[in-house]
């Protein structure tokens, strides 16, 4: 029997390995399709022990760096994982090595990373698999360079709430535990802002009373706390200038309380509206109003620029270049008393928070689409960048990305 499984490990690996040399998975072939559907079911029939024996050629497999295109591979991953495991609740030993195989797997790539989150969050109304499901998630921020899984979440939370209305989870649902949050109390004190922000920016404002009557604030102040991630979510999440409409019922009337908040909060808003920017490929960035292709700061910044796919893209959390620059000036033109947004004071705030972000995440595509938007800021603004207390604070930083070995040949252009 062991040789008979060891054998049919070494067959399944094999063929794996056969598809890591075939530069176009989905390419119209007969014989390609066949060697998938052929690993996939030698990969069902295996063990859950045999399982684990493949896990490190599917992470090669699946990683960013093989000939597969990253939509091909989440493909793939949704094969290996949900047809290979049938019903991972079924027992507690298939659910344990479903989510180490999920926790392994996740190390594959980025936007794997997150389709990992989506799938164990699933699972999360299985409340007897819980202890399970905690040391499969710190597994994940372990695979991933995170410190700990409050980190990973800290990162990720937008996302991970994101995901949870997707799969129809509400917010009282949510399953604080998982992520060492010791009571749905404490969960929601930690995560206010951010539950509020959806909830507005989605219409969906039944639940923010609760809210308020758990962190002891009334409304209002709440959504005042929450204002400029309410409306970069909202331009993430394709709102746009409505969320202005969704916003009034939480401000007194004939009063211009609302737009006094956001003239103040006015460049953390367009902080936020750029973090949800899809800087995935440079091409866009000659839709910066006034940025043209043809200038030399442009083709210097954007040379030899690869095309990355954002996470939150994946979750239908991110917006355009075009929409992020028209949503700002939208918001200039409406709420600001002043219309030079772009000074010397103003971008070295934004380029110091896209700096903390990079420092704070160990996900690269991260660091690298956070780079982007800070040379989306040496585009619209390039006048400022003149400044040496701005250059320094971006080359003293920017150089200890640098070097990683993995995105230094992205840094220079």
């Amino acid at each position: 029997m062991l040789l008979t499984e060891m054998g049919e490990v070494s067959f399944c690996k094999a063929v794996i390995e056969v598809m890591k040399k075939i530069p176009d998975l989905y390419q119209d072939s007969y014989d390609i399709e066949e060697l998938r559907k052929l690993s996939l079911k030698c990969f069902a029939k295996l063990s859950n022990y045999c399982k684990h024996a493949v896990v490190d050629s599917l992470v090669d497999l699946l990683h960013p760096e093989t000939p597969v295109a990253a939509d091909v591979s989440l493909d793939l991953y949704s094969d290996f994982s949900v047809d290979g495991f049938f019903t991972p609740q079924a027992s507690t030993e298939t659910f344990c090595s479903f989510t180490k195989f999920l926790s392994q797997i996740s190390a594959s790539s980025e936007p794997i990373t997150l389709a990992v989150v989506c799938n164990m969050l699933q699972l999360a109304n299985l409340n007897h698999f819980h202890p399970y499901l905690v040391s499969a998630f710190k597994s994940v921020a372990v695979q991933n360079n995170f410190k700990s899984i409050s980190t990973f979440f800290w990162n990720f939370k937008e996302i991970i709430f994101k995901i949870c209305k997707n799969l129809e989870l509400s917010f009282q649902e949510f399953p604080f535990g998982v992520f060492e949050f010791k009571s749905y109390s404490e969960f929601i004190l930690s995560n206010y802002k951010e539950l509020t922000a959806l909830l507005v920016s989605e219409n969906a404002t039944s639940f923010i009373k609760g809210i308020s009557e758990i962190v002891d604030m009334n409304v209002m102040s709440m959504v005042v706390d929450s204002l400029s991630l309410t409306i970069g979510i909202a331009y993430a999440s394709g709102v746009n200038e409505k969320i202005y409409k969704l916003l009034v019922p939480f401000f007194p009337r004939s009063t211009n309380i609302m737009k006094d908040k956001i003239q103040e909060q006015m460049v953390l808003i367009i902080g936020q509206i750029i973090k949800y920017c899809n800087c995935g490929d440079e091409k866009d960035f000659t839709r910066i109003p006034g940025v043209s292709s043809e200038s030399q700061y442009f083709k210097i910044l954007t040379a030899n620029a690869p095309i990355v796919a954002p996470l939150t893209a994946q979750f239908s959390l991110s917006t355009t270049v075009s929409d992020c620059f028209s949503g700002i000036q939208y918001l200039v033109d409406n709420y600001c008393e002043y219309k030079d947004i772009w000074t010397l004071k103003n971008v070295y705030f934004l380029c110091s928070r896209f700096l903390v972000l990079i420092d704070s995440t160990p996900m690269l595509t991260e660091k690298l689409l956070h780079l982007r938007r800070m040379k989306m800021l040496m585009l619209k603004a390039s006048s400022v960048f003149a400044n040496l207390s701005l250059l320094d604070l971006i080359v003293s930083n920017v150089s200890n990305v640098a070097s990683d070995d993995h995105i230094k040949k992205y840094v220079s252009a």
